[in-house]
């Protein structure tokens, strides 16, 4: 993410010289993940147990337990049910992906690509995977969890 350095007008990268502690890493990742969750609460009134978020090397990966009804579940375990219900999650899941990108990019001091979805019927869960691009050096190998099972 380019902006203008103040003192100076020149574009600064924001990803130079970045650094967030480990500390700061497990204190941002449950809220980001928790306000996915309440995303989908408010679009689909359905709760979201224990959402988590695995911020890797070059991927920010988000889980919504129970996002899925049962009946979307068992249609999720079919093929064609499968390919039809991902296309409408990843429609509304789209509602909330610039959000999603700004605070990663501010966060974890990196820029965010695609945004992959799927579908976990048997847990009725939802995975996002974010592309982490330009990743800070402190995220090579990197494999941070919060609350995830």
């Amino acid at each position: 993410m380019m902006t203008a350095n103040p003192s100076t007008g020149k574009p600064a990268d924001l990803t130079a010289h970045n650094h967030i502690s480990s500390a700061q890493i497990y204190k941002v990742l449950p809220e980001i993940a928790r306000q996915v969750a309440a995303y989908w609460e408010t679009t689909h009134q359905r709760v979201c147990h224990n959402p988590c978020a695995l911020l890797g090397e070059d991927r920010l990966t988000i889980t919504l337990e129970d996002a899925l009804t049962p009946l979307e579940a068992a249609q999720a375990a079919t093929e064609d049910g499968y390919r039809a219900l991902l296309t409408n999650v990843q429609r509304e899941i789209d509602g909330v992906y610039v959000q999603l990108a700004t605070q990663v990019e501010r966060h974890f001091h990196c820029y965010v690509g695609a945004l992959d979805v799927a579908l976990l019927p048997q847990r009725a869960a939802i995975r996002l995977e974010l592309e982490l691009r330009d990743p800070p050096a402190y995220l090579a190998g990197a494999a941070f969890e919060s609350s995830c099972r």
